[in-house]
């Protein structure tokens, strides 16, 4: 499992605090000196934003399904059951400020990625489903 990989399953089974999400704890979780964490993605913040890609990757489908399972409402429950389940996977994709500069610098931000995606499919989806909000 890559890095990315092992701290979003880390945060998904609620293993680790937002305090913990600091380059030295999660460099000792990958085995490795915090120096991998500015080498592989710039800065802390683009290890975290890849870790959030990651869960939005992951909500994605569900709240589909939940749309499948029940129209707008199911899909809004999915979204709910997610972040109650996984509470600090939840804060960093959605509560997290992030230092979008360093991000950008980085060159961590792409088009196309997954929360930018969920984020214009569910637009797209209300607008269907009658919302003129």
């Amino acid at each position: 499992m890559d890095a990315v990989g092992r701290i979003h399953q880390e945060l998904s089974q609620n293993r680790l605090e937002l305090s913990e999400l600091t380059a030295r704890k999660l460099g000792a979780l990958l085995g490795k000196t915090t120096s991998v964490v500015y080498h592989r993605w710039g800065c802390l913040d683009g290890l975290l934003y890849a870790v959030a890609q990651r869960g939005f990757a992951e909500l994605g489908p569900l709240m589909l399904q939940g749309l499948q399972r029940g129209g707008p409402p199911g899909m809004a429950e999915s979204y709910v059951r997610f972040g109650l389940e996984k509470r600090v996977l939840y804060s960093l994709m959605f509560e997290r400020i992030y230092d979008w500069p360093a991000l950008r610098k980085a060159g961590v931000i792409q088009t196309g990625q997954p929360g930018l995606a969920l984020w214009d499919a569910s637009i797209e989806l209300m607008r269907l489903h009658g919302s003129t909000e």
